[in-house]
């Protein structure tokens, strides 16, 4: 670098050398010498925007106009002259100022003196000498000014306590200044001598003296290296710091060289932070080259520049094939024209930073990936230079959020009532059906309490015990009617899932409610309807056992107005008959259940009133049955059965008043087949009784009940009588009731 000093022989500015005409604001008061002086002016080629006649006025447009020099009057209308003027334009304005005057006594010359002037012409004058004093007068504030600004620019390195300037004579090396930022980085005293050449040189490290000699020497032949120079010194306390410095001569105005001057800065830190950024390179290569997600650079335009190990494991690429390629081939068409778009006005690759896309493997698949990109720009120019780029696979993380998606779909078309409530009773979940159903948008439903939703009532009554319930793990089902402000009274299955997190501990409540209004309406419809048809049948049976009451009624006066013995004793044959049927009914409209009989009662029952009726008082009666019910299809004839076996014993198997025992068993022998026996010890069945084809009416029955059950009877006659006959119920009975 070289610096020339200001030449004196310099041409001064002329409009022509400065491209743009200089403008020049007239003060005068005169309008004749006002006009003369701007058509000279505008002759001379300068630029003219205003001219006024007051120092008022003067002050106002040389605010408004800022123009490059004030030619003015000094005496002018009004209390401000030209000076004051001057005065108070050049406070805030660095405008040069010539004045145009008849006056030159003393003490306006003096007044005048004071806003410095760049020139004095007394009136009258001559266009040349207007033209000299006006570009001298330029010239000179453009001087002074840059003169100025390198001043403050010098004062500024030589004040900045990070950094060094010095000169030195080209001729002898001595040192005519060095910044006191030398004592603080060099750890040396200036002293009160000017400082050599070898002075300079004895604190640099004996490796680098010969290099920093060398460039010195250059120096003083005209050649320096922009770039600069590094080299060590050596404090006084042994310390070492790294310096960079760059050197630059300054010429006299015959074009010879006679200072170099330079800079220095202590770079130690620098040095010390680039070693440390190598390293950390290399560790963050080692880190790059062993990571499972892809790391990349890339080029501002896309083309891949480096590939860590990974794109093996992901791409099933080797790192070299990837080098040198395009990022955009790999990326599916569909996502790359949105990448490219999105990369359009910066001209970047992954311009947006972070992007999800899916990218082609070797084997032609894609996977989908999230690349996070950052630029790395140049640390002068801010260009970009290259695109680091951390890719990672997250196909299966996609298919659990597409997943996740789909349920939240179902859970947001769903008319079931879907949410989820964590131990403080709070809603973290609520799907849309539950929202609208309470008038609510799920923000306002989601962080509030189930309280605040229900109301404190609800909540401690009805819900609370049960959210309590599937806190301790269990699964809560139950019906209830609610009340909703925007569907009214609603009933709904209510079904508490306890949810569990990774430690297996129930961390909230997952609940699943369905409307079942319809249907609670529909059973309670049946229900009213099947009590209605109960009721009905009861009614019939009533009537059915009082009509066979009636009959039995009937032949008991019947078989009073007889004289015949054997003719009454039929009569009270049919009348118990009758009575075994009119049993049935009562018991089946005494029974919750109109389908079937307590078989065990009414054998008690049946078997009272047929001794009653035949008044064996001499036989005892064991009854032994278990508590089976039958339906009313297998009741009847089983009744009838043992009314035609108790009534044969009571008659036959005890003449003469003899005494006796009578046992009467039912019992179920496997699970719809039943054993109904019915046993004395009588004098047994008459020798040649043929029981299969018997002649009374009573067997015969018994013989047509037993087939009716599509049963089997069994008699055995050694020691007494016993009949034995086993059926199956026509259908499954129903369970009893409680």
């Amino acid at each position: 670098m070289e610096v020339r000093p200001l030449k004196q022989q310099d041409e001064p500015l002329t409009p022509q050398a400065l491209g743009t005409p200089p403008s020049i604001l007239i003060i005068e008061d005169e309008a004749i010498v006002a006009a003369d002086i701007r058509q000279r002016l505008t002759h001379l080629g300068f630029a003219v925007p205003a001219i006024v006649a007051s120092g008022e006025e003067a002050i106002r447009k040389a605010l408004e106009l800022k123009p490059d020099l004030l030619l003015t009057d000094i005496v002018l209308e009004g209390p401000v002259d030209g000076v004051d003027a001057v005065h108070k334009i050049r406070a805030s304005q660095d405008i040069p100022v010539v004045y145009l005057t008849a006056y030159t006594d003393e003490k306006t010359v003096q007044r005048a003196k004071l806003t410095e002037p760049v020139g004095y012409i007394l009136k009258p004058f001559d266009e040349r000498e207007l033209r000299l004093t006006i570009e001298m007068g330029l010239y000179k504030h453009h001087l002074e000014r840059q003169l100025r600004e390198r001043e403050e620019h010098l004062r500024q390195i030589a004040a900045n306590p990070g950094e060094v300037f010095w000169m030195m004579t080209a001729a002898t090396g001595a040192f005519i200044y060095m910044s006191p930022a030398y004592e603080v980085i060099w750890g040396r005293s200036l002293g009160t001598t000017p400082m050599g050449t070898e002075q300079w040189v004895e604190p640099i490290h004996p490796d680098d003296r010969p290099m920093m000699l060398d460039v010195l020497e250059r120096a003083r032949h005209g050649t320096c290296d922009d770039r600069g120079h590094e080299f060590r010194i050596v404090r006084p306390d042994g310390s070492i710091r790294w310096i960079w410095t760059r050197l630059f001569v300054v010429r006299d105005a015959s074009g010879e060289i006679y200072r170099i001057a330079g800079t220095a800065q202590d770079i130690t830190r620098q040095k010390w932070a680039w070693e440390s950024l190598r390293e950390s390179e290399e560790r963050y290569r080692l880190m790059a080259d062993n990571a499972t997600d892809l790391i990349a650079r890339h080029s501002p335009q896309g083309v891949y520049l480096y590939a860590s190990p990974a794109c093996r494991t992901m791409l099933g690429y080797r790192p070299e094939e990837l080098l040198g390629t395009g990022g955009y081939g790999y990326i599916h068409s569909e996502d790359a024209d949105r990448i490219r778009r999105a990369d359009e006005e910066s001209g970047i690759f992954l311009s947006a930073g972070t992007a999800l896309y899916r990218i082609r493997r070797k084997d032609g698949t894609y996977v989908w990936c999230e690349t996070t990109a950052k630029t790395v720009r140049h640390p002068f120019t801010g260009e970009v230079e290259e695109i680091i780029a951390v890719s990672r696979d997250i196909t299966a993380r996609r298919w659990t959020e597409e997943s996740l998606r789909r349920y939240e779909f179902i859970a947001s078309t769903a008319n079931e009532f879907m949410t989820l409530i964590n131990r403080n009773f709070v809603y973290e979940a609520a799907n849309e059906a539950y929202c609208t159903a309470h008038g609510k948008t799920q923000s306002q439903i989601i962080g509030s309490s189930v309280a605040d939703v229900w109301g404190q009532e609800t909540f401690d009554q009805v819900i609370k015990h049960y959210l309590e319930e599937t806190f301790t793990g269990k699964t809560v089902h139950y019906e209830q009617w609610f009340e909703f402000g925007t569907l009214g009274r609603r009933c709904y299955a209510v079904h508490y899932y306890p949810y569990r997190d990774e430690k297996r501990e129930v961390s909230h409540c997952a609940v699943v409610s369905h409307d079942i209004t319809e249907r609670k309406r529909t059973e309670e419809k049946l229900q009213n309807s099947l009590r209605e048809k109960e009721t009905l049948l009861k009614e019939i049976h009533h009537r059915v056992k009082n009509n066979l009451q009636v009959i039995s009624s009937l032949l008991s006066l019947q078989s009073n107005s007889i004289d015949s013995r054997e003719t009454r004793e039929l009569l009270r044959e049919s009348q118990n008959r009758v009575r075994s049927m009119a049993l049935i009914h009562e018991k089946l409209y005494q029974s919750e259940s109109l389908a079937t009989v307590d078989f065990a009662e009414y054998l008690r029952t049946l078997t009272r009133d047929l001794f009653r009726s035949y008044g064996a008082g001499g036989v005892t009666l064991k009854l032994q049955t278990e508590d089976v019910p039958l339906d009313v299809d297998a009741a009847i004839p089983a009744g009838l059965i043992v009314t035609e076996l108790v009534s044969n014993t009571l008659k036959h198997a005890f003449p003469h008043g003899r005494g006796g025992d009578l046992h009467i068993s039912f019992t179920r022998i496997s699970r719809d087949r039943f054993a109904l026996t019915v046993t004395d010890n009588g004098i047994g069945l008459p020798k040649g009784m043929d029981v299969r084809n018997p002649r009374s009416l009573g067997l015969q029955l018994v013989n047509m009940l037993v087939n009716q059950l599509h049963g089997t009877l069994d008699v055995v006659g050694d020691g007494g009588t016993t009949f034995m006959v086993t059926f199956a119920s026509p259908r499954e009975p129903a369970p009893a009731q409680p």
